[in-house]
């Protein structure tokens, strides 16, 4: 029981140690909204056009009834990187299937690299819009 005891003491050092030099460089609680190194995604603007092009699904009632139009969403990107607290700003009136498959898509949204400030790592507010055009036929 013993060695049990000091291998989790051990191991919880290590964990704590880890978090401790993880958060060194990590400026926690505060959200900005602009930073002098703004979150990007892991590949760029183009990598995060082909996310949205290949994960976004466009609702078939609205592509039946050939409704367009423009989602405006906001997301914050932590300073670990991570995607939280999706949020719709402005959707398609009347059209709610819209505003959930934005949802959809930001909640398999991978990992960014995150915003910094002063040179340490901090939580980024983003926003962003989502097209849903159908092709000109």
């Amino acid at each position: 029981m013993r060695s049990f005891t000091k291998g989790f003491q051990i191991l919880f050092f290590v964990l704590l140690a880890t978090n401790t030099i993880k958060s060194q460089d990590v400026e926690e609680q505060k959200i900005f909204m602009h930073v002098e190194q703004m979150p990007e995604f892991v590949g760029g603007e183009t990598a995060l056009i082909h996310f949205i092009e290949a994960n976004l699904m466009y609702p078939e009632q609205e592509r039946k009834e050939m409704i367009q139009g423009k989602v405006f969403c906001s997301f914050i990107v932590d300073a670990f990187g991570k995607v939280t607290s999706p949020k719709i700003l402005r959707g398609i009136t009347n059209h709610p299937n819209f505003d959930a498959e934005v949802m959809a898509l930001l909640n398999k949204m991978p990992s960014w690299n995150p915003g910094k400030q002063n040179g340490k790592a901090v939580s980024v507010q983003f926003s962003l819009p989502i097209n849903f055009l159908l092709p000109k036929k």
